[in-house]
């Protein structure tokens, strides 16, 4: 089957739709992605790409077409209005150009905006190809809790285009429980949804890695926290750093932060202005994924933060599956869908969002555990990952939706 994803993020950007396309080429499907030019999330091109391209490349079997369009750039919200109407203008430009091609599916990998499957709606019309959106964040709900709109108008309009988006497509494949029955409420048809879990890249799944951090005698204490990701509104960071203060008094906990984003010089501002950086917080800044095992094996538990919006409490952060598949405890300061799978796994422990005490005080809890009680929670979770959110079992049900969109089956 020649398949089309459409997708704003795509390698060397590291994304779940990247082990989806491999898997897809594994299987023996033919797969072309048409993508935009990687830079995210610093806002800045990738070495070996820029304005002059390249526009058409090969990755492992996969073919990639790309065109120009403005960056994420600083990840304000100026700066990524202009970068998704930019993205919107170049992908249905690209799209129209390939309109010749003959696919059997095209899949839309929907992150953040929802207007990047509005090429994928242009190719369908033209020549009829079905059509299946995969949404990992909802719109507008999404908009609202990342701060970039608060204008009650603008936000009932981006909803109505949403709205009319989702139920242009022949399949909507959703995250969570909550992003489908918010979509029954809108009057999508049930027949549409179908509810797949991402799962976790696999190199989570090895959590026992043999080489070490660099620089790790700097934050390696008696207990380390440890979170991976984007650092951004969304991750309520501000929660997080204020109940790093409230600790700060405990030199054995150490706070090491890898990843990068929009939030990330704040948050080293507000560490160094409270006598934080270096002493008990840490940022290790964006790492290879090859080398995360390494930098997990040096956690005694991981940290998740998520804003109080509702959004997020229908989300489930794909930091979460990989927390749980490496095995590891989660110290958590959230609401709704992944709260309630911390809970349910018993894999740690979640305090209300954007509560910094009432995270500090989980955080101290998780500390005083003994060393053999923090490992019965981190395998609580791994069991749970394995019988709830396994890639093999997601990816078979992708694939599934794409070979028939339109199956009679419980995907649950």
């Amino acid at each position: 089957m020649r398949i089309l994803i459409i997708s704003p993020v795509f390698w060397p950007e590291t994304f779940r739709v990247n082990d989806l396309a491999l898997e897809l080429v594994n299987r023996g499907h033919e797969v072309e992605v048409l993508a935009g030019m990687p830079n995210y999330p610093k806002g800045e091109f990738y070495d070996g790409y820029g304005q002059d391209g390249p526009f058409t490349e090969s990755w492992q079997g996969i073919t990639i077409h790309r065109f120009n369009h403005l960056l994420r750039g600083n990840g304000r919200a100026k700066a990524l209005i202009l970068h998704y109407l930019s993205w919107v203008k170049g992908s249905v430009f690209k799209a129209w150009s390939l309109r010749s091609s003959h696919w059997d599916r095209i899949f839309v990998f929907q992150t953040t905006p929802v207007t990047a499957a509005i090429p994928a709606i242009a190719l369908r019309i033209s020549g009829g190809t079905p059509t299946i959106i995969w949404v990992q964040d909802l719109w507008p709900e999404i908009v609202k809790a990342s701060g970039l709109l608060v204008n009650p108008f603008l936000l009932k309009i981006i909803g109505f285009f949403s709205n009319r988006i989702y139920k242009s497509f022949d399949r909507i494949i959703t995250q969570s429980d909550a992003f489908l029955d918010s979509l029954l409420q809108r009057d999508v048809p049930k027949q549409k949804l179908v509810r797949i879990y991402n799962w976790a890249e696999d190199i989570y799944r090895d959590a026992n890695g043999t080489g070490r951090p660099p620089l790790e005698h700097q934050w390696k204490r008696d207990f380390v926290l440890m979170f991976t990701g984007n650092l951004g509104r969304m991750q309520s960071v501000p929660c997080l750093m204020e109940a790093a203060k409230i600790l700060a008094g405990n030199k054995a906990i150490s706070w090491v932060f890898i990843g990068d984003g929009a939030m990330r010089g704040w948050m080293e501002e507000f560490a160094i202005s409270n006598h934080l950086l270096g002493q008990t917080v840490f940022f290790l800044g964006q790492q290879p994924l090859e080398e995360m095992p390494n930098y997990y094996a040096r956690a005694d538990a991981m940290l998740l933060g998520l804003g109080r919006s509702e959004a997020l409490t229908m989300t489930i952060p794909g930091k979460l599956q990989g927390y749980l598949a490496a095995g590891k405890p989660v110290v958590a300061s959230a609401d709704g869908e992944a709260a309630l799978i911390i809970n349910r796994s018993s894999a740690g422990f979640a305090s209300p969002a954007e509560d910094p005490q009432a995270l500090a005080d989980s955080v101290l809890r998780m500390y005083q555990l003994t060393t053999e009680a923090r490992v019965r929670l981190g395998q609580n979770g791994r069991r749970f990952y394995e019988l709830n959110f396994s890639r093999e079992y997601c990816l078979g049900q992708l694939e599934l939706q794409l070979i028939n969109p339109f199956p009679n089956i419980n995907c649950d």
